[in-house]
């Protein structure tokens, strides 16, 4: 729901809406989650961090200038992780 929800919101012009999809469990997050960080800098990353999570918390700390808001089984993590 939250993506279509991004879709149409992107296709009435009101955000840019990127997304990439299976990325599996096989170290690819870590390196996808920092190529869209430190290339694309965008200012918020969402998605599912389930089976991921010490990666994209890893990531989300070393950008703190970057809102990381992904579904979780933890809490919140400062600065930038949020449920």
């Amino acid at each position: 729901m939250i993506h279509e929800a991004l879709q149409e919101a992107a296709a009435a012009g009101e955000i840019r809406y990127e997304w990439t999809d299976d990325i599996g469990y096989a170290g690819d997050m870590e390196r996808v989650l920092r190529e869209v960080a430190e290339q694309k800098k965008p200012a918020a990353v969402l998605g599912d961090a389930y089976g991921n999570e010490e990666v994209v918390r890893r990531v989300a700390g070393d950008h703190p200038d970057i809102a990381f808001v992904f579904g979780s089984g933890l809490g919140p993590a400062e600065p930038t992780f949020r449920l």
